[in-house]
C-alpha cells in the first residue's frame, strides 16, 4: 500500500470516528434531558399551597479524562557523569504520575528496573538479593535509597569540583559560542552553591571573551547592572549573534566582489556593481580584465631526512623488468655482466670496493710514500735483511 492510499484510508477512519463521537454526544444529551425532565416532574410528599417549585438539578456532562504520558527514563549503566541526569528524569516521572507510586518500595523497585547493565546492574542485583535473603526492604525509605544512589553513581564532591573549576581558567569561553559557555557556567554555579549575584557576574565577565565583554561593558545605557545576571546572559547572547551576523555579511560581500576595481573608473565600476539600475550601460564598455596567468607548478623541497634518489628518473624510464645498471631487459642488476666494470658501478659499490682494497693493502703492510710509489712490505724488508746478513757473513 503506497502513501496516498494509506493517507486516504486514515482520512476515512477519522471521519468514521468523528461521526461515532457525534452520535455518542447526541445520545448523552438526550439522556441528560430525560433525567432533567424526570427531576422536574417530581412532586413534594407534603404539598403546601403557594410553595415555590422544587429546584431543578442540571447534570453537567462528564469531563473526558486524558492521561499524561511522560517519557520514561533511559536505561542506566552506572556512568557517574550520567547519574544525576537519570535521577532527575525519575523524579520528573514521579511528579507527573503520583498515583502510580503508592509507597517508597514501589519507587525503589521501579528505579531498579532501569539498572540493566554495567555497575548499575550489579548494584540492582545486590539490593534485590539482600531483600530476598532478609525478607525486608533494603532501605528504610526513598530518602535512604536516594542518598545511597547519589553516593554510588554520582560524581564525588560535585561542589568542590565546581568551585575548583570556577577558580581556574578551565571554564573560560575560549572558542565556544556563548550558548555553550552560559549553559556550563549556570551548571557550575548551581553545583558550587554561589549565591552572591555580584560575585557571579564578576566570574561570568571574567570567563567571557575579551571582545564580547568589552562591548557589553561599553554599551552605555544598555549595559546591565553588576547584579543583573540574567541581563548579562541576554547581552552576551545578543552581541554574539550580532558578531556572527556581521561575519556572515562580510563573507557574502567578499563572494559577490571577487576582486576590487582599480584605476580612474574604480568608483563608477564599483557603484555600478552595487546598483546596476542606477547607471545606463555605456556605449563602449570597458574591456573585461584578462585573468592572470596560472603560476607554474611549484616543486616542493624534500624533507631533510629523506635522501634524494638520483636514479629515480632513470628508473622510471626503464621497462618494468630491466637491469638498473646497464638497462638490459634480459637480466636483472644482480646478474649484470658489467657489475665488475668500474664504469658501471654505483657510488656505493665504488666506495665498498675502495674500502676492500685499502683493507687488503693494510693487511699486506703496503705503504705509499710521498711520491706515490709503493714501499716494500715488512716481509720483503725482513727477507732482504736476512740476505744481507748471510752475504756479509
Amino acid at each position: 500500500m503506497d502513501d496516498v492510499s494509506r493517507l486516504e484510508d486514515l482520512e476515512v477512519k477519522m471521519a468514521e470516528q468523528t461521526q461515532i463521537g457525534q452520535a455518542n454526544t447526541e445520545t448523552l444529551a438526550q439522556i441528560l434531558a430525560k433525567l432533567n425532565n424526570l427531576e422536574t416532574s417530581r412532586t413534594s410528599p407534603t404539598p403546601v399551597a403557594n410553595t415555590s417549585p422544587a429546584p431543578v438539578t442540571v447534570f453537567a456532562p462528564l469531563p473526558t479524562t486524558s492521561r499524561i504520558k511522560p517519557g520514561i527514563p533511559p536505561n542506566f549503566d552506572g556512568d557517574r557523569t550520567l547519574g544525576r541526569a537519570f535521577l532527575t528524569s525519575c523524579l520528573l516521572y514521579f511528579s507527573l504520575c503520583p498515583t502510580d507510586f503508592t509507597d517508597h518500595q514501589t519507587k525503589i523497585h521501579w528505579v531498579l528496573s532501569y539498572l540493566k547493565s554495567g555497575r548499575a546492574a550489579v548494584y540492582a542485583d545486590r539490593v534485590l538479593r539482600t531483600e530476598l535473603r532478609t525478607s525486608k526492604m533494603a532501605f528504610s525509605g526513598w530518602d535512604a535509597f536516594y542518598a545511597d544512589f547519589v553516593e554510588t553513581f554520582c560524581p564525588e564532591n560535585e561542589a568542590m569540583h565546581s568551585l575548583m573549576r570556577l577558580e581556574s581558567e578551565r571554564y573560560f569561553q575560549g572558542r565556544r559560542n556563548v550558548d555553550s559557555y552560559v549553559d556550563e557556567f549556570r551548571d557550575l554555579i548551581d553545583q558550587s552553591g554561589y549565591t552572591d549575584p555580584t560575585a557571579i557576574v564578576l566570574k561570568f565577565r571574567r570567563g567571557l571573551n575579551q571582545a564580547t565583554q568589552d562591548k557589553i561593558a561599553e554599551s552605555g545605557t544598555d549595559r546591565p547592572l553588576d547584579k543583573d545576571l540574567s541581563g548579562w546572559y541576554k547581552a552576551a547572547r545578543r552581541f554574539d549573534q550580532n558578531r556572527l551576523a556581521n561575519e556572515a555579511f562580510h563573507v557574502s560581500a567578499s563572494k559577490r566582489t571577487p576582486f576590487a576595481a582599480s584605476g580612474p573608473n574604480a568608483s563608477t565600476s564599483s557603484a555600478r556593481t552595487a546598483f546596476p539600475f542606477a547607471f545606463p550601460r555605456a556605449a563602449n564598455p570597458a574591456p573585461t580584465p584578462t585573468p592572470l596567468a596560472k603560476p607554474p607548478h611549484a616543486s616542493f623541497p624534500l624533507h631533510p631526512g629523506v635522501p634524494m634518489d638520483v636514479d629515480a628518473s632513470r628508473a622510471k624510464s626503464l621497462p618494468a623488468r630491466s637491469c638498473h645498471r646497464c638497462g638490459g631487459v634480459d637480466h636483472l642488476i644482480r646478474e649484470c655482466p658489467r657489475r665488475f666494470d668500474v664504469r658501471h658501478m654505483t657510488t656505493a659499490e665504488r666506495e665498498d670496493c675502495l674500502e676492500a682494497f685499502l683493507a687488503d693493502r693494510d693487511a699486506l703492510g703496503i705503504t705509499v710514500n710521498r711520491e706515490g710509489d709503493e714501499e716494500p712490505t715488512i716481509i720483503e724488508r725482513e727477507a732482504s735483511e736476512e740476505d744481507f746478513v748471510r752475504s756479509s757473513g
